[in-house]
């Protein structure tokens, strides 16, 4: 009997001495969460590539190692360019709408010369380009402090190419659910996964940089920061690019732009919303079904929580707590 208590509570310090691990190693971590979430996120974005590459040089380290050096090679100098400029043009945006005061509007002043306008309506616009001015500059001058951060990506975005599927494997193994679940399980995560990133996040990158660039031939003013508002319009459901690209060119026309106008229009709907129809079903499998609450939600959520990559994050946080709680249901029917 007294063998039966002493290893019951055996077991019970043991479950809290694991908890209590478990919270420290959440503390140790917490700073450098982000910056792992990303090394995740960019190993399994370019893990097809890696793949390619693997079957010409069988060598794992050699292969991680010559990605890692692409992906920085990809991502930091355009990075840096493309804030710096979406930084320059935010501020001149801002500076063009509050020229006036708070109660006058010069975005156009050839339409609207200087009306006045509700409080309410330029204090939205201003918010909206102060949001992407302030994120643009905290990006610009957070640098230093983020060079550790990215250290700590390339770092974990060299063991995941290298050692991922070993990875994979075991997590599989520790779960406590039978194989077929296993199986089912990861198949949706993958798909579900999938659909996010390339079905959600890179079509809308790409409508934003087709859009940007069309701006850019028709000569718009600050085409990058309407790339950017284009992306983001493009991420979110139901809403698209549509609402920066139209009212541009009917506002170009009515200022006698009719070269500009007329262009950005049949542009917007001949290019730019036609990648959506063409593109994301190629992507995102039939299969995957994500009610556009849970993207909103997720979105609107997850930039709260960590920021811009808290875009990708949030709705495939969401995603994936639908599709474990989908598997459980089944599992208890």
């Amino acid at each position: 009997m007294h063998h039966i208590e002493l290893k019951k509570y055996s077991k019970y310090f043991f479950i809290i001495c694991l908890l209590g691990l478990i919270y420290v190693s959440f503390i140790i971590t917490k700073p450098f969460i982000l910056a792992i979430l990303s090394g995740i996120l960019l190993a399994y974005i370019f893990h097809p590539i890696y793949k390619k590459l693997n079957k010409k040089i069988k060598n794992k380290s050699i292969c991680s190692i010559l990605m890692s050096i692409l992906i920085i090679l990809l991502i930091v100098g355009p990075l840096i360019f493309i804030m710096g400029t979406l930084l320059n043009e935010s501020l001149q945006f801002y500076e063009r709408i509050t020229t006036g005061g708070l109660s006058k509007l010069e975005l156009f002043p050839e339409v609207t010369g200087n009306v006045d306008l509700d409080n309410f309506i330029v204090q939205g616009i201003e918010r909206a380009i102060l949001f992407v001015v302030n994120a643009a500059s905290s990006f610009i001058f957070s640098i230093p402090a983020r060079i550790l951060d990215f250290f700590i990506t390339i770092f974990i975005l060299f063991y995941l190419f290298k050692d991922g599927e070993i990875l994979v494997a075991k997590i599989k193994k520790w779960l406590p659910i039978n194989s077929s679940q296993k199986r089912v399980l990861f198949k949706e995560i993958n798909e579900v996964t999938y659909g996010i990133i390339y079905g959600l996040f890179v079509t809308g990158l790409v409508q934003g940089a087709v859009g940007a660039l069309g701006f850019f031939i028709f000569g718009i003013p600050n085409p990058l920061l309407w790339g950017m508002v284009m992306t983001i319009l493009a991420i979110l459901p139901v809403i698209g690019p549509v609402l920066v690209w139209l009212p541009m060119g009917i506002i170009q026309i009515a200022s006698g732009n009719l070269f500009s106008g007329i262009g950005i229009l049949a542009y917007g709907f001949s290019i730019v919303s036609t990648i959506d129809n063409i593109i994301r079903p190629k992507l995102i499998s039939k299969k995957v079904k994500i009610h556009p609450v849970f993207i909103l939600l997720g979105i609107v959520g997850g930039i709260k929580l960590f920021g811009l990559i808290g875009i990708i994050i949030g709705p495939l946080a969401l995603a994936i707590l639908i599709v474990s709680l989908r598997l459980y249901n089944r599992g208890k029917k």
